[in-house]
């Protein structure tokens, strides 16, 4: 897999779905205003003692994080502590933004590859381009056995002006060039394009502090350019992010105003109630959320609430269940608690979050599975955490052709060697005008491919020559232009967006 170098830690990735901010408020200003309401008390002594008198240097500061950890681990599965190091890596999360040049990195053979520079980057205005070997950053080398991404990484955080030295393909020119970082803006919606004259496709990939103003810049362009009617909104694999923006984006979807969307409740909390404002810009008709298993939080709010007020359908597997909401509390030395203090609830009165035991053994106070309960139109949907789709896609038939670790690197080396044969086939013009015979780039990757794999495999490639092709084809894609040309590739064969368009084309021919 590609990585992106820059200071931002994979920190969501690492602690999964404790680090959804769903909803959060800030609490940390009446704590300060009411020392009185707190009392030291076991923890904070044992720690004095141990510092003045424990045999060894002993460094209290991580003791005490150890053991805020362990009392949030026995709440639940996601109220947590995080360290002053990660609360900076998850703002820039969240904010979808990180300081670096604006590249993707793959080792391949010893040797570290350019497969995706962001557009309007640092790495783009410099003249770096997809395929290009990298060869020194700043002193170092980072050709050869051994080099490790950390390393990489170490390197590239070293200063905020990097100094590159890179060997141009195919043509072996080499490059010096010194890049200074900028805030790079991800993004938090990776596709979106029409898939014919009146359905759109949005895809996104976690709920940030821009997602509202991302999401609304796609569909404006969908609507005016290519006259959206309907639309298929993929939130797989979205694991959530920030409620306020999940709301915005839900409310887009509704002309009457004052429809109940979510609410949240808990022992300690009053119900808090999230409603439709019904001002939208554009006219949707239909609507399809796609979901799987890692689909969480502000995802399952968006679906849960699409499915019971009717707005539209679910297709896809049933979601995570993650539907308990965090309150931020900052502490001195610059790390936050988040600890859960109440539930997400549907508009029909569902609980999203799925069953978990705490560590004392015992079970969370959640629905039963025999519950039913019903949307506006009285259509039933089940209970028991998560959003189960209205149209459920078979777990079998969207596992895809999973290539070794082997295979997986000639994969990418035969994608970087068809990509620089188009560039000197083409003298570096928009490769992309002449990559429309999809089947004549196959077979020019596959061809690559099976030179370059050992002969052991030539009969696992022969019997799997499609489904292999298309995975070259959309690496291929990725570095031409990352998720956004990739997922249309990925989408011409994937059940779930068949499936919608289906669904969708259905509708169309009944108004």
């Amino acid at each position: 897999m590609p990585f992106v170098l820059a200071s931002i830690a994979s920190i969501g990735m690492l602690m999964g779905y404790k680090l959804d901010e769903s909803f959060v408020k800030d609490r940390s200003t009446a704590a300060q205003n009411n020392p009185t309401d707190y009392h030291p008390g076991k923890i904070e002594e044992l720690l004095k003692f141990i510092d003045a008198r424990y045999v060894d240097e002993v460094d209290t500061d991580a003791l005490s994080e150890e053991a805020i950890q362990f009392l949030l681990n026995r709440l639940d599965p996601y109220s947590t502590y995080l360290s002053p190091q990660q609360v900076a890596a998850y703002r820039d999360q969240i904010n979808g933004q990180y300081k670096g040049m604006g590249f993707q990195l793959n080792f391949f053979q010893d040797t570290l590859f350019v497969t995706y520079i962001y557009p309007d980057s640092p790495a783009k205005m410099a003249g770096i381009e997809p395929g290009d070997q990298i060869l020194k950053i700043n002193q170092h080398e980072t050709i050869g056995p051994g080099l490790d991404i950390n390393q990489i990484q170490q390197y590239l955080d070293e200063a905020d002006q990097i100094r590159l030295t890179y060997r141009r393909m195919p043509d072996g020119r080499m490059i010096n060039k010194t890049v200074q970082k900028a805030i790079i803006d991800l993004g938090s919606v990776t596709s979106y394009y029409a898939v014919d004259d009146s359905i759109g496709y949005i895809a996104l990939s976690h709920f940030t502090t821009n997602s509202y103003r991302d999401f609304m810049l796609a569909l404006e362009s969908l609507v005016e350019e290519k006259g959206l009617k309907h639309l298929i909104f993929d939130l797989r694999s979205n694991p959530g992010g920030v409620l306020d923006e999940a709301i915005k984006i839900l409310q887009q979807f509704y002309t009457t105003p004052r429809k109940l969307l979510l609410y949240t409740q808990g022992d300690h909390a009053a119900r808090m109630e999230y409603k439709t404002s019904g001002r939208t810009f554009f006219d949707i008709k239909n609507i399809v959320i796609l979901i799987n298993g890692s689909s969480a939080s502000a995802s399952e709010i968006v679906a849960g609430a699409i499915q019971d007020t009717d707005r539209g359908i679910v297709i896809g597997q049933n979601s995570y269940g993650k539907g308990l909401v965090q309150e931020q509390y900052k502490l001195r030395n610059g790390g936050e608690v988040r600890m859960t203090i109440a539930r997400y609830y549907t508009p029909s009165g569902r609980l999203i979050q799925k069953p978990y035991n705490h560590t004392d053994g015992q079970k969370d106070r959640i629905q039963s599975d025999s519950l039913i309960f019903k949307t506006e139109s009285g259509r039933p949907v089940k209970a028991a955490g998560g959003i189960t789709p209205d149209i459920i896609i078979a777990d079998d038939h969207t596992k895809p052709l999973i290539l070794d670790t082997l295979l997986d690197q000639k994969a990418l080396g035969a994608s970087i060697r068809v990509y620089n044969q188009l560039k000197k086939m083409y003298e570096r013009k928009n490769i992309k005008q002449y990559l429309s015979d999809h089947q004549k780039i196959k077979a020019m990757l596959l061809q690559e491919f099976i030179h370059a794999a050992p002969t052991k495999y030539h009969q696992f490639i022969s019997t799997h020559s499609e489904p292999i092709a298309n995975q070259l084809f959309k690496k291929l894609m990725y570095m031409m232009g990352g998720d956004f040309e990739a997922k249309k590739i990925e989408n011409m064969e994937d059940p779930f967006v068949e499936r919608a368009i289906k669904y969708l084309q259905s509708q169309n021919k009944k108004m």
